[in-house]
């Protein structure tokens, strides 16, 4: 609680001088300096506790560092109590209970571990969590949830008073999330501080004949406002008190939460849930100009809302609950005399709505409360227990929450906060995100374990379809499918790698030597989209771009994903290749087959980026990849280790072959032709079976010594129609309409339903290029799925919103957006920044 933590110390255990058990070892095997991605936890001791019935609990102390909220790398400590059944391999995860804000004590601890669950708090932090903020917390969770023995899709979080105010703002950021129980929690930080500001000096003051302040437990907290308006200043109603409340994150709250309140509590009052929960109190216990009112103490429309004004009510559930008078008063500096006994409430909660508020009614504030008047013991173990056995609902995903998840894969606040921090010699933009590569793994983290059930897959799929373009931080699409959707997502999470430091650039090639080849040799070098380009020394570009193509077909034969692999698929559109040997007459029948399976085996190991310690692992993996050919041992090749993989003997028609360096490249042979093909010298052979793999999955053909152009050729379609739009929609000066706000427009064809208009919700298929050159950058068509979206609100960029309006269902209209009317001055995916769009929109209903 807020005034617990103010007044009292946390006695820390003693690590153990033996050495530690090798369990808990494994789990936590790194000693050295804690990583901003991996190793996240450095070990700092770790032993094992009985529980009452003999087994022995782990109990871990890590250190880890996050970034606190001005920015800087701060370092925090935590604790973690095990279940024994992870120690003998009873189970090979369990549910995690994240304990917010405070420590958690011994017994707690080990409750959690006896009923098999894991739970984890800060450890030995010396600030309170309102002051330090949620961010350390963030990094812990994020880290957590990382650990293999972590059962990710069982996650639990709750805290009391400032534990509770961090459990809100965890349960805002974090998917998914089973449910939430904060504790008299802090809703609207801005109002609490201002609160603890206007009555400090009253709630300080000592009456005459006492020797204990008016309002003992209030004059014990209020520094934690003090030290808190040292960071954010004492404006209570700027950026960075409000949006560092959860009143301005709940559309980010998902989960079932549980949530005790007290008509009672001085230190969170009731007035920020809702104005007519507050009851009225004697004024003649209170000094004059004493308050609690929420439209006295703040002056602006948004930090005087209420919890209840900004939910729902349709997703609330409010009880409230008549404390007996004759319980047992809480007993604090004044009242050393106590009368009554206390009570026991397990909490009650509503299975049909997200929000559950239960309010305690101990009557109204007096000088003497704390968060409460009365001795009443609550719990929630029965929330707790019916959330995390029940499996995580599609609805759980929304589409603003998918969107908040976007922009922190993409690293941007969701709100921009400037503050000046006392001492400071400039203002600063308050910090909420963990580091760039942490938040994107838990991005994908997330997204991993909600789309492991197929219907939340597909959903997560439908959603990500609707999502405004410069919100589709994982590409144009994730799938039509539920499996389609997983393997997008596998490929992304695999394309995430640990960084040295911010300044560096991201590097998904950490086991590779970019560009520094001797000369003759392949340069390679990676695009912000994390794409790899291969550069011949005549400078032909191969563009390779992350995918999984060949992940099902792997794990149907059972091959282990080692370390660090990661499979990409050709980009035709931005290689720059001729060819320059026939194609479809050398790859025919038998010889395509073989081609597509070692091409197939081949690029998944390749583009692993193997390592000589990793070759041996991926030597076993050709021999289960490819059980009919002849996998050789590993010998010195070059200036790295190799080993061939041939085809079956006698083979039908040539005869294929490999070898992998150790430094990532490899051989490519192709025996009984005249012409050697040596892969990573010359690019072409390599362009060739992928291009004859691609081609024959899509039912097409390879031209014969086609380059970039003409590549592709539908055997049904003639070269005129290739790539032809529907119509010419070649826009004449004379047809162009210019609106005010530089916007152009042409109507290709005009509808004859009903017209769009703001405020309604619509359908739109759309082709989006670039004015520049022409590049298309999305497509809806792609996806064969239109966008919905309501016009006029600024769910979209403001081109679409102006130029939608207007048009009729069944229309179709071509817009010029300039930069100012799309994506302004900074790069988004494909669109570089500054960029003209030109959008080609089919309006296709009105719902």
């Amino acid at each position: 609680m807020l005034c617990a933590l103010a007044i009292l110390g946390c006695a820390a255990p003693t690590a153990s001088a033996q050495e530690s058990p090798g369990w808990l070892k494994g789990f936590f095997p790194n000693m050295g300096e804690p990583g901003t991605f991996e190793p996240r936890f450095q070990r700092v001791s770790a032993d094992e506790v009985p529980l009452p019935d003999g087994r022995m609990a782990g109990r871990v102390v890590v250190r880890f560092v996050y970034r606190a909220y001005d920015g800087a790398t701060a370092t925090g400590t935590a604790r973690f109590y095990l279940p024994p059944e992870l120690a003998d391999g009873a189970v090979a995860s369990a549910p995690l209970i994240h304990n917010a804000g405070y420590p958690l004590d011994e017994a707690g601890g080990l409750r959690y571990a006896e009923r098999g669950q894991i739970v984890v708090h800060p450890h030995e932090e010396p600030d309170n969590p309102m002051v330090r903020g949620p961010n350390l917390d963030r990094a812990l969770l994020h880290a957590c949830r990382q650990l293999p023995f972590v059962d990710d899709s069982r996650v639990f979080i709750h805290g009391g008073s400032a534990g509770g105010y961090t459990t809100l703002m965890l349960v805002a950021e974090t998917f998914p999330v089973n449910g939430a129980a904060p504790y008299v929690p802090p809703v609207n930080w801005g109002y609490n501080a201002a609160y603890f500001f206007h009555n400090r000096e009253m709630a300080r003051a000592i009456p005459e004949g006492s020797e204990v302040p008016a309002q003992p437990v209030l004059a014990a907290v209020v520094p934690l406002a003090e030290q808190k308006a040292l960071h954010y200043g004492e404006d209570f109603d700027s950026d960075p008190w409000l949006y560092s409340s959860p009143i301005t994150h709940l559309d980010g709250i998902t989960c079932p939460v549980l949530m005790p309140i007290s008509t009672a509590d001085i230190l969170v009052p009731i007035d920020q849930f809702d104005r007519d929960l507050a009851l009225p109190r004697d004024p003649g216990l209170f000094a004059e100009g004493w308050t609690s009112d929420i439209d006295s103490l703040m002056t602006t429309p948004q930090t005087r809302k209420t919890l209840l004004e900004l939910l729902d009510p349709e997703t609330v559930h409010v009880t409230r609950l008549q404390v007996p008078p004759t319980t047992q008063r809480v007993a604090v500096p004044g009242n050393e005399n106590p009368e009554g006994r206390p009570i026991h409430r397990p909490l009650p909660y509503a299975t049909n709505r997200q929000w559950t508020i239960v309010v305690f009614d101990e009557g109204p504030i007096e000088p003497g409360c704390g968060h409460s008047k009365f001795a009443v013991g609550m719990d929630h173990e029965s929330f707790q227990g019916w959330t995390l056995s029940n499996p995580i609902p599609p609805e759980q995903l929304t589409l603003r929450k998918l969107e908040l998840l976007m922009l922190r894969y993409k690293g941007e606040e969701r709100y921009v906060m400037q503050a000046q921090p006392e001492g400071a010699a400039d203002p600063i933009t308050v910090v909420t995100l963990d580091f760039p590569e942490a938040e994107q793994a838990d991005v994908l983290r997330g997204l991993l374990t909600y789309a492991a059930d197929d219907a939340c897959a597909s959903h997560l799929g439908f959603l990500y379809a609707q999502l405004p373009h410069e919100f589709k931080a994982l590409g144009p699409e994730l799938g039509s499918n539920p499996e389609s959707v997983r393997s997008s997502l596998k490929a992304l999470r695999s394309a995430v790698r640990i960084k040295e430091s911010d300044d560096e650039p991201p590097s998904y090639l950490t086991d590779r030597q970019l560009s520094e080849a001797g000369e003759g040799s392949l340069a390679f070098s990676e695009g912000p989209d994390g794409s790899l380009t291969i550069t011949s020394p005549d400078g032909e570009a191969l563009v390779l771009v992350p995918g999984e193509p060949n992940r099902e077909r792997m794990e149907a034969l059972g091959v282990p994903q080692y370390p660090g692999s990661a499979s990409y698929r050709l980009d035709p559109e931005r290689s720059e290749i001729d060819l320059g040997i026939p194609s479809a007459e050398v790859l025919e029948g038998d010889d395509l087959a073989l081609a597509q399976e070692l091409s197939q085996a081949y690029c998944d190991a390749f583009m692993a980026f193997i390592t000589p310690d990793t070759l041996e692992d991926v030597r076993a993996w050709f021999t289960q990849a490819l059980p009919d050919w002849t996998v050789g041992e590993i010998l010195e090749e070059g200036n790295g280790h190799a080993f061939e993989v041939n085809s079956p003997e006698p083979a039908p028609g040539a005869e294929f072959g490999a070898a992998m360096e150790g430094i990532g490249g490899g051989v490519f042979r192709e025996e009984g032709r005249d012409q050697s093909i040596i892969m990573l010298m010359d690019v072409a052979p390599l362009m060739q079976i992928l291009m004859a793999e691609m081609a024959a999955q899509m039912g097409m053909v390879l031209e014969d010594g086609a380059g970039n152009e003409g590549l592709w050729a539908d055997p049904e379609q003639t070269e005129e129609q290739i790539d032809t739009p529907d119509e010419d929609v070649t826009m004449s000066t004379e047809e162009i309409i210019t609106t005010a706000s530089g916007l152009q427009y042409v109507d290709v064809a005009v509808g004859d339903g009903p017209e769009a208009k703001a405020g309604d919700h619509v359908r739109a298929h759309y082709l989006g290029t670039l004015a520049s050159n022409g590049a298309k950058f999305d497509s809806s068509y792609d996806r064969q799925e239109p966008i919905g979206f309501t016009l006029g609100q600024g769910q979209v960029i403001r081109g679409w919103d102006e130029g939608i309006q207007g048009m009729r269902v069944g229309g179709k209209r071509k817009l010029i957006i300039p930069p100012d009317l799309g994506y302004g001055n900074r790069p988004v995916g494909p669109i570089p920044a500054g960029s003209t769009l030109v959008f080609e929109v089919e309006l296709v209903g009105i719902d």
